[in-house]
């Protein structure tokens, strides 16, 4: 299965893009941002000059389709699971975390998505969504948090505490968003509509642009 290489989200009212090769976010620039998603929505009437600078910023095709792909497939997250009163397997989590922040070191973004789409679906175990186990989890990370520091650690948090999920048999999703104005990206681990690690008031403020 061939996945997409660049993907796309509406922030307020503007198009935000994910170009995972190239690791980096960007916007169309305004004049071209009305055409592009009046294209995604089936009403463009641009003239040609529009559609080539599209096409020059990679977001259509030469046949003049769209190139990017939106975000969909994750429910709206209602509640988010709070920690656990006691931390569990500090350890564990402690060097599931080094371990992922030593691969966002020694690997391209792009090779760190390959790796996590390449998980596939967990069973999950007993019909049991794992809240306990979670709530533990999620104790341990915020305990961690004074070890490893919270600035920029978001992404290694989330894929050691999704790697921790899926040696328990569970598949959470992770989730990348972005807001804009100023513009800020963040990740977090989402078990259908619940926010498994992290407060969803925090994560209310991202518009979902990847999930895996």
């Amino acid at each position: 299965m061939q996945h997409p290489r660049l993907m796309y989200c509406r922030a307020g009212d503007r198009a935000v893009f994910l170009d995972i090769p190239a690791d980096r976010y960007f916007c169309l620039p305004a004049r071209l941002d009305v055409p592009f998603q009046r294209l995604v929505a089936g009403h463009f009437d641009a003239d040609g000059g529009i559609i080539v600078a599209l096409q020059d910023a990679g977001v259509v095709g030469d046949d003049g389709s769209v190139s990017a792909t939106r975000c969909s497939g994750l429910p709206a997250a209602d509640h988010s699971l709070p920690p656990a009163a006691r931390a569990g397997g500090l350890v564990k989590a402690a060097f599931a975390q080094w371990r992922a922040q030593a691969r966002l070191r020694r690997w391209s973004f792009a090779r760190v998505i390959a790796h996590e789409r390449r998980r596939g679906r967990a069973s999950r175990s007993g019909g049991c969504d794992g809240a306990g186990e979670f709530a533990s989890l999620h104790a341990s990370f915020n305990t961690l948090a004074g070890w490893f520091g919270e600035a920029d650690r978001c992404l290694a948090r989330s894929l050691a505490f999704r790697a921790l999920a899926f040696q328990r048999g569970f598949a959470p999703t992770l989730v990348l968003g972005v807001r804009l104005d100023p513009f800020a990206a963040h990740c977090w681990v989402q078990s259908g509509a619940r926010v498994d690690n992290d407060a969803i008031e925090r994560t209310r403020l991202y518009t979902p642009i990847l999930t895996i």
